[in-house]
């Protein structure tokens, strides 16, 4: 706010008489006052009397006294005039003097202001994190010495965070303790602690933490900056946060969502265009590698870190709703970066990270041409070869599931027929002994058989239809609907013979299991209108896949909850498909926020009006009762 000398105002409004002439005999008249006088006389001369005799008379032009009294007033005026300059630079100097204090001011008072915010913010933290560990601690009590921990290390990096210490030896020892704890992946304890750390908001510490070193120094992965000390902390506290992100990430799917909220793949990406500006897109690698291929110490402190963060990216791209968060910062674009590079752990990584983001928008930049799915079946192979059954360090369930997500495009599922990828699941499948194996082996060969090209591979090879009608009957649920699912799609569609009673005609629900709750209210109010219902949670027993082509049959309404887990469910891809061909009047749920299906989902979808579930599902079934009604009268007419 400006401030404003209380002289300034007065000196500009006061009025200046100028040369005006009063008479020292003249008298102010009984019972008026100065005021006005004042406002007779100003701006106003007094008429002279003609009987007024003594008054000096005026002088005449040409007359000296004339000239010098004009003299008199331009000198006193030209002086007046430099007063009046001379104050005004007076008062603008004393102006900016004040504005100069008060932005001072302002800004000292804001610092504080901001620094009482900051110590507030991090004492409610604090007070949030010692009521949530409380009752983790009660509810988990044998795991309470490693929550006890978890918390002190959180509380300290608050802190660090708080006071700008990040990069220094006592925030690396707090990050390697973060560190040590996310290493206990196989005990029951370290789930327990990822579940803890996201209610407590620590995706989006550690997203604090990251961005705060990246933003303080941009050239950390700079190889002449590494005699900087300050930049030496900051690799190694990243390169320590970077790699407990990608173990808690690993183990839990709720650790990865929490991530992507807190904006975590944005950040990450950030490192990975800082990674490769300070190399040269790649051409200096001597920041990055130290041995050659294959070794222990093959690569360097920053190549680690380059790495790990490559890992994070990919674990939190599995997750199918963080989809969002890559398609809004240009992750491809990065991403496709790190695939060109001659780095083989780089390149495959930066694979598998796009096979998860494929969709209908980008898949011409991802499968440009053969090269990737050929390296991605190279990289499976290679897995089932080694005795680990990893390549790269991917394990071949990994990488199958990968190759099940490029497989969601239409072209790339012929493009891996016309390579021999159903040749490799298939050897996947029949040599595999862990049941994770199987499962992606079979879900992948599962999205492969809606094409007709593949249908014509696997139907004409007599020893892949014997594996899969023998896992037909496995002891483990998801390979048995997948085998099912592949033989429905194959041979069972063709063979099956539709059956179908008005008297047992109902409203059939396709879903994916993420929305079951949901799903069961809709259920639950359509059957208090007198529906009849049909939901798999209840009705499905014995071969899944003829269970739910008599549901689909029986079906008056199709009732399709469209969500992106729905789009990538074969199971779902499978029931809706063979609606539309039964030319089932469909209605479609939209059930997720800032979705738009495509694929397979889009040309069923086509141009029906969808009912919004995504914000109230309340508001949903209102709408939902409305079109059913409409569609019964419409059917009745």
């Amino acid at each position: 706010m400006e401030t404003r000398p209380n002289d300034i105002s007065g000196e500009k409004n006061k009025p200046r008489l100028i040369n005006q002439e009063r008479s020292s005999e003249e008298s102010i008249p009984s019972g008026s006052s100065n005021e006005q006088e004042l406002g007779k006389t100003t701006g106003k001369k007094r008429k002279r009397s003609d009987t007024d005799l003594d008054a000096p008379k005026a002088p005449l032009p040409g007359d000296d006294r004339f000239l010098n009294e004009n003299i008199q007033v331009g000198n006193q005026d030209l002086q007046t005039s430099h007063l009046e300059e001379a104050e005004k630079e007076r008062c603008t100097k004393e102006l900016d003097k004040n504005r100069q204090n008060d932005a001072y001011g302002n800004s000292v008072a804001r610092g504080k202001a901001l620094k009482k915010v900051g110590e507030n913010q991090t004492k409610s933290k604090e007070d949030d994190l010692e009521s949530t560990l409380q009752s983790y601690k009660k509810n988990h009590s044998s795991y309470q010495v490693n929550l006890s921990k978890t918390a002190k290390i959180i509380r300290s990096l608050l802190n660090l965070l708080a006071c700008d210490s990040l990069a220094t030896e006592g925030a690396l020892a707090e990050a390697d303790s973060l560190l040590d704890i996310s290493r206990l992946r196989n005990e029951p304890s370290c789930a327990i602690v990822a579940d803890f750390l996201v209610d407590v908001d620590v995706p989006e510490l550690l997203m604090e933490v990251l961005r705060s070193l990246y933003q303080k120094y941009p050239d950390v992965f700079s190889f002449e900056e590494q005699t900087n000390s300050e930049v030496k902390w900051a690799v190694k506290v990243i390169y320590s946060i970077s790699l407990a992100i990608l173990n808690f990430s690993d183990l839990r799917d709720k650790f990865c969502e929490a991530c992507g909220r807190a904006g975590m793949v944005k950040e990450c990406l950030k490192l990975l265009e800082g990674l490769k500006m300070c190399t040269h897109d790649f051409s200096d690698t001597r920041a990055i590698l130290e041995g050659p291929k294959g070794t222990k110490n093959r690569f360097s402190r920053i190549g680690s870190v380059g790495f790990e963060v490559l890992g994070v990216i990919y674990n939190l791209s599995k997750s199918i709703v963080n989809k969002k968060y890559f398609d809004s910062c240009g992750a491809v674009e990065t991403l496709l970066s790190f695939y060109g590079t001659p780095i083989s752990e780089y390149r495959m990584t930066a694979l598998l990270c796009l096979a998860y983001l494929v969709d209908e928008m980008n898949n011409h930049l991802i499968m440009a041409t053969e090269e990737p799915i050929k390296d991605l079946l190279e990289l499976l192979e290679g897995a089932c070869n080694s005795n680990t059954r990893r390549s790269l360090g991917f394990s071949a369930e990994e990488i199958a599931y990968g190759l099940r997500y490029v497989a969601s495009h239409d072209g790339n599922k012929k493009m891996i027929g016309q390579l021999g990828g159903i040749s490799v699941l298939a050897a996947m499948l029949k040599d595999a002994t862990d049941q994770g194996e199987k499962s992606a082996a079979a879900n992948a060969l599962y999205v492969l058989s809606f094409d007709k090209e593949n249908k014509d591979i696997i139907k004409g090879d007599s020893d892949i239809m014997g594996l899969l009608r023998n896992l037909q009957h496995s002891g483990d649920k998801a390979i048995r609907q997948a085998m099912s699912g592949v033989i429905w799609e194959i041979a069972g569609k063709e063979e099956h013979k539709p059956k179908s009673s008005d008297s047992e005609r109902h409203i059939m629900i396709s879903y994916q299991w993420d929305y079951q709750d949901i799903m069961l209210l809709v259920k639950k109010e359509l059957e208090s209108k007198c529906f009849r219902v049909w939901v798999d949670v209840d009705n499905m027993t014995g071969d899944t896949t003829e269970a739910m082509a008599r549901a689909v049959e029986k079906s008056a309404i199709f009732l399709m909850a469209m969500s992106r887990k729905y789009q990538s469910s074969p199971k779902c891809q499978s029931e809706a498909e063979y609606a539309y061909e039964l030319r089932k009047k469909i209605i479609p749920l939209m059930m997720e926020e800032n979705y738009k299906p495509d694929g397979w989902l889009g040309l069923i979808l086509g141009t029906k009006l969808y009912m919004h579930f995504e914000k109230d599902p309340h508001e949903g079934i209102q709408q939902l009762l409305k079109e059913i009604l409409n569609a019964i009268a419409a059917d009745i007419c």
